[in-house]
């Protein structure tokens, strides 16, 4: 389904969107002009190949400009998650894939424990916990602004990877 809002109008779409059982769907950022359709597809299309089959999530693909270089070069974007989140990629599967939503979750919230742990379905110290589980793994902080920028610049290049490996699929 390919649906258009207003802008301010988004989180009411979101919210309506998350309200149906079983709904995997993928969102474009807003874009300003109809000519811009093409392309917000497929970032819509994107965000959605970033979420598990089984998994019922509205998936937002981000409109950071960070996401926009990462997604230039995906060699580099492999490496980038490799380098940054290489330890938390080798932690036992159900681990990893906690850690990872978790930390993509609280990018996507804007840096909130609270709101990432009412989107977790989990306490915000829950959160926390997990985040220092990833600093303590990849030797970055969620304080220092270049090892932020760092971890959600990987977190981005680890979503791009997955949507590069499903269309190998």
């Amino acid at each position: 389904m390919i649906a258009l809002a207003r802008p301010d109008a988004m989180d009411e779409v979101l919210e309506t969107l998350r309200g149906y059982p079983g709904a995997r769907v993928g969102v474009s950022p807003p874009f300003p002009a109809r000519t811009d359709a093409p392309r917000a597809l497929r970032l819509a299309r994107a965000a959605l190949a970033t979420t598990a089959r089984s998994v019922t999530k509205v998936r937002v693909f981000s409109a950071s400009p960070i996401a926009a270089m990462i997604a230039a070069d995906p060699h580099e974007a492999e490496r980038l998650t490799d380098d940054v989140l290489g330890p938390v990629l080798h932690l036992a599967e159900s681990d990893r894939d906690v850690i990872l939503e978790t930390l993509e979750t609280y990018i996507d919230t804007g840096g909130s424990a609270a709101d990432a742990a009412a989107l977790l379905h989990c306490h915000p110290n829950t959160v926390r916990y997990r985040l220092r589980r990833i600093e303590e793994l990849t030797g970055r902080s969620f304080t220092r602004p270049n090892d932020m920028a760092e971890l959600a610049a990987a977190a981005y290049g680890l979503e791009l990877t997955r949507i590069a490996q499903h269309r190998g699929t």
